[in-house]
């Protein structure tokens, strides 16, 4: 787990998966069940992951001198008005676009642009949503020729950043090349705050930056393992969420910068407890993490 705040000054990142639009509808709760059509306000924005971390993180350029380059790789409909408008937003958000893919067909399937629906009501929480993950579908490594163009979109960055809506195979890929070079992953952020939902469980994520928050009512230490139960993920010696270990080599876990090695789903998550989990070998150590902040 890791914060952008420790990247060394001069870093390029890459985030990697779904660039789409984001149509959001706002009306209120229907008269009667029968009701078809309602009336209310429908506004559209470039969205999606991939597309979400890199702006935010291209807008800091000038605050934060770790950053350096920001780009986005995407695989995007060959010959459509709305992939023109994605590349217009994409460059006016100062997101370097060299790793945009435009495709007809991919891997013997028709390209689509993906997207989310969402139906709010008058106390913007969600009503009913339709999320198409085409990303998920584009199953980048079995079509040669672009697992090769996406390594080498790798090799241009520093650090990747990750959509968690990716193909497992692909995830795998990624976590085994950010391992072997030993580049940052993130962690998925909202994790343990319910869509469309005004609450979250004592424990979650809010960034992209790998901290886990606690906040409980009840005097009590957490653990990892009721972290990735929360999560609704594995966690063991050999998995964590969708990062498996090699045969004959389990993953490696680290607390404060020591190794690890009874149950990991008992590692309590005491303040500042920095945990590190890795598939190897190799299993470099990892950096202490400090940004806390005022955490």
């Amino acid at each position: 787990m890791w914060g952008w705040g420790w990247l060394r000054s001069g870093t390029r990142v890459l985030t990697i998966g779904s660039v789409h639009l984001d149509t959001i509808a706002l009306s209120s709760p229907p008269a009667s069940s029968d009701d078809v059509i309602h009336i209310g306000n429908i506004t559209h924005s470039v969205g999606g992951s991939a597309y979400n971390v890199a702006a935010n993180l291209a807008s800091h350029h000038g605050r934060r001198k770790a950053v350096r380059d920001v780009g986005i790789y995407s695989i995007l409909p060959q010959h459509s008005v709305l992939t023109e408008i994605i590349k217009y937003k994409i460059d006016a958000a100062g997101i370097d676009s060299r790793f945009v893919r435009l495709y007809r067909d991919f891997n013997n399937r028709r390209v689509r642009g993906g997207g989310y629906v969402g139906i709010l009501d008058d106390q913007r929480l969600v009503r009913q949503a339709v999320v198409d993950a085409a990303m998920h579908d584009a199953n980048i490594f079995q079509v040669r020729s672009e697992g090769d163009y996406l390594e080498s979109a790798f090799a241009w960055a520093d650090a990747l950043a990750l959509d968690a809506d990716l193909a497992v195979s692909i995830v795998n890929h990624v976590g085994e090349h950010a391992l072997d070079h030993g580049k940052p992953l993130q962690v998925p952020p909202n994790v343990g705050q319910p869509a469309g939902k005004r609450c979250l469980y004592w424990i979650h994520t809010h960034t992209p930056d790998g901290i886990i928050h606690i906040e409980s009512p009840a005097m009590r230490t957490f653990t990892l393992g009721d972290f990735f139960t929360m999560w609704g993920k594995p966690l063991s010696r050999t998995q964590a969420a969708s990062m498996k270990s090699g045969k004959g080599a389990p993953l490696k876990f680290w607390v404060n910068g020591k190794p690890y090695t009874g149950d990991p789903r008992k590692i309590q998550l005491t303040a500042h407890a920095d945990i590190v989990i890795q598939a190897g070998p190799p299993y470099p150590k990892p950096p202490a993490f400090t940004n806390w902040g005022t955490l």
